[in-house]
Parts: C-alpha cells; sequence; structure tokens
C-alpha cells in the first residue's frame, strides 16, 4: 500500500471505511459466537455417567472433582425401589462420586482435627467439639446420609445442576 501522504483525499476515505467495515463484521461474528455460547449454557448438555464434573461443596466453601455414576437414563429402578440408591428428582440431577484431597475417613460436618494423633474434631464455624456441635454449617443440607470419605473419595446423592456453582450443586468443568 502506497504511504499515506501519498494518497488522495477519496482513497484515504475508502481505505478508512474499508476499516470500519471490518471491525463492524468482526464485532458481529463476536457477538454471534458470545450468543451461541450463551443459548448452550441456557441449555446444558444432558450429564451421561463416567463424565467428569465440578462439585461445589455443600458449605459452598470450595470445589473438588466429581465423576457421575448415575443419571436419569442410568438409574436401576429395581436398586431404588429396593432402597440400595436414592431416586433422582430430575433430568439434570445426577449421583457422584466426589474425589477430595482430604484424609480418608475425615470428612466431618463443618468440622476439622486439631491434631491428627489425638482425634480432637471442632466445628469450624462455632469452634466447639464435636460432642457439643448443634448446628448444621452445609448451605445446602442433603436429604440422604452422609458418606464417608474412603480413600480420598465419597458420595453425594441427588446433586442438582448449576451452571453457577452454588452450594451442593454441579456444574460443568470450564473450558480452557
Amino acid at each position: 500500500m502506497p504511504e499515506w501522504d501519498n494518497l488522495t483525499d477519496a482513497q484515504k476515505e475508502m481505505h478508512l471505511q474499508a476499516q470500519k467495515d471490518a471491525l463492524v463484521l468482526r464485532q458481529k461474528n463476536i457477538d454471534k459466537a458470545r450468543a451461541e455460547r450463551s443459548s448452550q449454557s441456557e441449555a446444558p448438555q444432558r450429564p451421561t455417567i463416567c463424565r467428569m464434573v465440578v462439585y461445589r461443596s455443600r458449605t459452598g466453601n470450595y470445589s473438588v472433582p466429581a465423576v457421575v455414576n448415575c443419571t436419569s437414563d442410568s438409574i436401576y429402578p429395581p436398586g431404588v425401589e429396593a432402597g440400595f440408591v436414592p431416586p433422582l428428582s430430575g433430568p439434570m440431577n445426577v449421583h457422584l462420586t466426589v474425589f477430595t484431597p482430604g484424609r480418608p475417613g475425615q470428612r466431618r460436618i463443618g468440622a476439622k482435627v486439631d491434631h491428627p494423633f489425638n482425634g480432637v474434631v471442632t466445628c469450624l464455624n462455632c469452634g466447639k467439639v464435636r460432642e457439643e456441635h448443634t448446628h448444621d454449617p452445609f448451605l445446602n443440607p442433603s436429604q440422604y446420609p452422609v458418606s464417608e470419605n474412603v480413600a480420598g473419595c465419597y458420595q453425594e446423592w441427588d446433586v442438582a445442576y448449576d451452571p453457577d456453582g452454588g452450594p451442593g450443586t454441579w456444574m460443568w468443568p470450564p473450558r480452557v
């Protein structure tokens, strides 16, 4: 392209208009891509077994990886009827196997072990020892029994989908 100073006013105007048109087209493409992503997030992909998801703790304090082990498409009705597996309350609800970096056997309701050898457990919210513990710190309590952390994993039952990751919910992992 010739130097700017050597162009006529008409050529300069045509060049600037071409740049403006390219910017408008680029912005339209960006807006279209955003709208497609937005519509995809409004209608999330249904979960399937063996998929990795992000589980937000019921206290809402942290997120951990989990694998979907039961969906509305894979649940075994005779197992539900026999009481071996809790039912699912919706098509996006799942049962999860949650992975944790915590030590096996240390899953406690809002508690921490003061010392790994003396086993004294205190509540993270009120500071009382476990025997004096009178409140439930879960922001989203489960209607099913607490599953103990065995070998770094535990079960969560009938977990709802929440793209924003509210307490006690699952979401798809972010794409990177």
